[in-house]
């Protein structure tokens, strides 16, 4: 399971990821670093749709987008690593929601 996710092609020669999430923990999820491929990938939160055509599936209600900028000879592996973690933290963080609402 993996996150959606787009990539753009920068001047410099880096790859920008930006990886659709649920807006109700995006912030979340970028407090620490994906750490893959042996190498900490730092996220940011951005709420501008403006990096990516607007899809079916990422509507600005329910969704957000977080991103990374790195260089990788093989870009969409690497982006498609960090969207399997990323899918983990979303699958994590929806098990700590629900096991809070059955202790009330």
């Amino acid at each position: 399971m993996a996150v959606p996710y787009h990539l753009l092609q920068l001047q410099d020669g880096r790859t920008k990821a930006l990886f659709t999430v649920p807006a109700s923990i995006a912030q979340s999820l970028v407090v620490h670093p994906v750490l893959c491929r042996g190498a900490a990938f730092s996220l940011n939160y951005t709420a501008a749709v403006d990096d990516i055509q607007k899809s079916a599936t990422a509507t600005a209600d329910t969704t957000a987008f977080i991103f990374t900028e790195f260089y990788s000879p093989v870009p969409d592996e690497t982006a498609f690593e960090i969207s399997q973690r990323l899918a983990n933290r979303v699958k994590e963080n929806a098990s700590l929601k629900i096991s809070n609402v059955l202790r009330l």
